[in-house]
């Protein structure tokens, strides 16, 4: 016997599915990840006393517009639906509908001015850091102006989606509309190009920088970062392609804010990452600092010798006994007893500080 589900059934079921909490969750958590990565960013160039540059301001201008974006998404959510099906939405409240399509640029134009900025970040950086160079300098004013031209012409197409514009959530009023699918689809395309640029251009000169081979590589693995805006961007590209944004679209909208959210914070955290330098050095001359010392307290403990007398400092194989009754130290022996790191506030302004009192073994001299 056959089992027929019932039509009610079915359509209750598919009505009352909802993907709103998978917004939600993701646009706070970029919310707090990218307010952390700035954070550091700038933590980080107060460590290593970097003046404020033009990449400051743009980062600021990023953070500004990503936290916007996210919170236009969580607005779309509360108010215009997005997360259930439109059947739904019409069945219960359709001026959801309305809003939803009314925050339609608020969202656009805040995910491109994010992803805009902290690009245009990445390439001030890129200026600082390779500015020697004539080519690289005029390859990056090119891409950036790139950027911002197709920033303003995707501002500018925006407002011409339909005519008049208040038709975009009034299908009521007469006018037209020019596919919005297609829209959303080409104006990624550039950003697409930019990212390109972006990824490729330091490799050259990382490659030829008179360092040792573990900073180069560390200095490829940074800049490769960058490339994870790339990756998602280009998922967020294809999704526009496989999804119809206008059938079911408060429904349809869920994967593609999704990517542009990952997409919009990866570009901020790549731009924040290639700044944490110093903060990285000082994280590191803590924990080896700390792994030392407990290593030289281990090796100075005091320890009876062969007479059976306490000596205060025992040293390894590099270490040995003139004549008269010194102990002579090895290389290994004699930087341990010194910490080249910065000083407590107050002792000065730099040096070598010795960590630890010799004492020198003069009674075998005197009984001799």
């Amino acid at each position: 016997m056959i089992e027929t589900r019932d039509p009610d059934e079915a359509s209750s079921s598919y009505n009352t599915q909802t993907r709103q909490p998978v917004l939600y969750i993701v646009s706070v958590f970029f919310i707090a990840l990218t307010t952390l990565a700035v954070g550091l960013r700038f933590l980080s160039r107060r460590i290593g006393r970097v003046r404020a540059r033009v990449d400051d301001i743009l980062i600021l201008c990023g953070w500004v517009f990503s936290v916007a974006f996210y919170i236009c998404i969580i607005l779309d959510v509360r108010y215009g639906g997005t997360g259930l099906h439109i059947t739904k939405i019409m069945e219960t409240d359709p001026h959801m509908s309305v809003v939803f399509s009314q925050l339609i640029l608020p969202v656009g134009y805040t995910w491109m001015f994010s992803v805009v900025f902290s690009k245009l970040a990445v390439l001030s950086l890129y200026l600082s850091i390779f500015s020697v160079n004539k080519t690289f300098r005029y390859t990056c004013y090119i891409t950036g102006v790139i950027i911002a031209l197709n920033c303003i012409g995707a501002f500018c197409a925006g407002f011409a989606t339909c005519i008049p514009l208040h038709k975009l959530w009034d299908n009521d009023t007469p006018g037209h509309c020019f596919n919005l699918n297609d829209f959303m689809r080409w104006v990624r395309l550039a950003h697409i190009g930019s990212d390109v640029v972006i990824l490729l251009l330091p490799i050259p000169h990382v490659l030829r920088l008179q360092t040792t081979p573990r900073m180069r590589v560390g200095l490829l693995v940074t800049f490769a970062l960058g490339s994870l805006g790339f990756i998602f961007g280009i998922i967020c590209w294809v999704e526009y392609f496989i999804t119809d944004a206008i059938a079911d679209k408060t429904w349809s909208a869920v994967d593609i804010f999704i990517w542009s959210i990952v997409e919009s914070g990866s570009y901020l955290i790549a731009a924040c990452l290639l700044s944490y330098h110093p903060l990285m050095n000082l994280i590191w001359r803590r924990v080896r600092g700390t792994f030392t010392s407990k290593s030289e307290e281990s090796s100075l403990r005091p320890s009876k010798d062969i007479s059976g007398n306490q000596s205060s400092t025992r040293f390894g194989t590099n270490a040995s006994q003139d004549g008269g009754g010194f102990v002579r130290l090895g290389d290994e022996e004699c930087l341990a007893l010194v910490d080249t790191a910065h000083p407590e506030r107050g002792r000065g302004s730099g040096g070598i500080l010795v960590k630890h009192e010799i004492r020198l073994d003069l009674e075998k001299q005197n009984r001799g």
